[in-house]
């Protein structure tokens, strides 16, 4: 027989079983449960980009992140949990998320401010008639005034070894006739802005159309391309060279002949263009740069648009593949696996306006929709340039207040990591007002 120790022993260890069964029949709890997400920064600038990212991406196949404040309501869908967004408004955002529909419970804030969008670069805008630097490190961005003269339309500028270089096309960037009138002198100069000088690389004489209209900088050689024919060359440190063409043997001055005195021969030419890809002598020149040992070269002829690609093999050049030919291209950027470009003419149903695609050009998504005034007769003018660091491109953008008094011209931007969204001008924002802007470069600043 038991003693009543035992008794009450032999209770206690039964009740422990039964402890432990229950838990091990409870039900596992929900990973829903511990789902959360981050918002870096909580506090945001205006144009400021705000990323969200979930714990968790296992949980369903769409990840949206809704974005909720007074009179305002935008739903971001992520990509693997991940999404952005750039809040042009001040206030503050609730943030929440839903996966395959179902409602997280945790939320987040944003409280967006007056812009303190910052970046270490200074931005250099030519307009019409000067050149104005944006400090993008500041506050408030603001375009001020260098009280340095851009020249005639300067439709490009470029930063490069420390300087400064301006490519101007003089006056007649329009389908008006090739010759040029008295006083329309293109050229291509450098600003130092330590010392506040400049210095003439080159002049172009006679034709307009063969004026410095886009261009491009490497460690030895400034490169342009004239409105129609040749991407021509000279050596970075060359000063007043002077660029002539003989007239041609017939006595007609609708087109120049290269004079062979100048030592600097076309690199490529629209003769090569048209042999390597089946195109018009007199395409349209866009702009242009060098990826690797490739050359990207932009058309923006209503016949022969597009983008071409030619491979530099030690100055033998071979056609490597054309893309984006149904699109008018002024500028483009070229960014990892990305092509950011403006399109300037209206080709078939494409409109004018800021697209991104491939390096294919297979998948083509439009930014947006407009790129302002025409500057010319036919054309409408936009230059487009990528910061990687920061993660957004840029653009100039001439506001047409002939049909929208409220427009204003400036500088916009759009980020590079863009969310994958229908309409993606939801993320383009003009971040600083510059009157009559053509060309934009980046340049570091070194404190």
């Amino acid at each position: 027989m038991k003693t009543i120790k035992q008794l009450f022993m032999l209770l206690a260890l039964v009740g422990v079983v039964a402890t432990s069964c229950k838990k091990d029949e409870e039900t596992p709890k929900d990973p829903f449960d511990t789902l959360d997400f981050q918002v870096s920064p909580e506090d945001a600038g205006i144009n400021e980009r705000v990323e969200f990212s979930a714990n968790n991406t296992t949980l369903g196949s769409k990840y949206e992140y809704k974005l909720v404040s007074e009179g305002f309501e935008e739903t971001v869908v992520a990509n693997n949990g991940v999404a952005s967004y750039n809040f042009d408004t001040e206030g503050t955002y609730i943030v929440t998320l839903t996966v395959d529909g179902r409602l997280a419970k945790p939320e987040h804030m944003v409280d967006v401010s007056a812009s303190n969008y910052k970046s270490a670069k200074k931005l250099y805008v030519s307009t019409l008639t000067n050149i104005f630097e944006v400090d993008m490190s500041a506050e408030v961005l603001e375009a001020v005034d260098t009280d340095l003269k851009a020249g005639t339309n300067a439709l490009t500028v470029k930063w490069a070894n420390d300087k400064l270089f301006i490519f101007e096309a003089g006056l007649q960037v329009g389908w008006s006739g090739y010759t040029d009138y008295d006083g329309d002198e293109g050229s291509i100069k450098t600003f130092d802005p330590a010392s506040f000088t400049t210095t003439t690389l080159i002049t172009f004489t006679k034709k307009a159309y063969d004026d410095a209209f886009y261009g491009y900088v490497d460690d030895n050689n400034v490169y342009w391309a004239d409105r129609n024919f040749d991407i021509s060359a000279i050596p970075v440190d060359s000063q007043d060279k002077v660029f002539k063409y003989d007239p041609l043997p017939n006595g007609g001055d609708t087109q120049g002949q290269y004079n062979d005195e100048n030592d600097y021969p076309p690199m490529i030419t629209s003769t090569m263009m048209a042999d390597m890809f089946g195109i018009q002598t007199y395409a349209y020149n866009g702009g242009f740069e060098k990826v690797g040992n490739q050359w990207f070269i932009a058309k923006n002829s209503h016949e022969s648009g597009g983008l071409y690609i030619v491979n530099d093999n030690d100055g033998t050049y071979t056609a490597d593949r054309a893309i984006l030919t149904e699109y008018n291209i002024s500028t483009f950027a070229v960014v990892g696996d990305q092509i950011f470009f403006v399109d300037n003419r209206e080709k078939g149903l494409n409109p004018v306006g800021v697209y991104v695609t491939d390096l294919g050009g297979e998948e083509v998504k439009l930014i947006d929709g407009s790129v302002g005034k025409q500057i010319a007769s036919s054309d409408v003018h936009a230059t487009i340039i990528a910061d990687e660091e920061e993660g957004y491109v840029y653009w100039t953008y001439r506001a047409d207040t002939g049909l929208n008094p409220d427009d204003k011209s400036g500088i916009k931007a759009f980020p590079i990591a863009y969310s994958d969204d229908d309409d993606l001008s939801d993320e383009v924002a003009l971040i600083v007002e510059v009157a009559e802007p053509l060309g934009i470069a980046l340049a570091p600043v070194y404190e």
